[in-house]
């Protein structure tokens, strides 16, 4: 997932040329550097299972404050005018703050449905065409095409 995310960092690059790359990668990954940051402080869980792939250990159980798509929004707007408050360029603020809100589009329809709408909210979105499903199942030799929403 965190590929997609680096992507549109790069694309953006072409839309704000005046923007440094780093920036640009930064805000594309913004909402997953505040997840680390918000599980000490227990806003935010996770567990590590054991799943018969091992790619996917890592189970995000609440994650309303850095990945719901109302914070998603809040984050972008700080992010934005932030980056607005430094450098007064209006390509750059705009890249910014859009790479912080479209974080949350990949992983709505890559994670299984535990996107959070808004904290506090039990409605959860998520596709789940988890990728790695493929590919570790392919690695390990089970020769499992396996993804969500039981498409091959």
């Amino acid at each position: 997932m965190f590929i997609g995310h680096l992507a549109l960092g790069f694309a953006a690059k072409r839309a704000a040329p005046g923007t440094s790359l780093g920036v640009l990668l930064a805000a594309s990954g913004a909402l997953d550097i505040l997840f680390p940051l918000f599980l000490p402080a227990v806003w935010e869980r996770m567990e590590i299972a054991s799943p018969r792939n091992p790619f996917l250990r890592a189970s995000f159980t609440s994650y309303p404050w850095s990945h719901s798509v109302l914070f998603a929004c809040l984050w972008a707007g700080l992010a934005g005018g932030a980056y607005w408050g430094l450098r007064r360029y209006h390509a750059g603020t705009i890249a910014v703050a859009a790479l912080v809100v479209s974080h949350w589009v990949p992983d709505a329809v890559s994670h299984p449905q535990d996107m959070p709408l808004h904290a506090g909210d039990s409605r959860r979105a998520g596709l789940g065409f988890v990728i790695f499903h493929i590919w570790a199942g392919w690695i390990d030799g089970r020769r499992e095409p396996v993804t969500g929403a039981g498409v091959l």
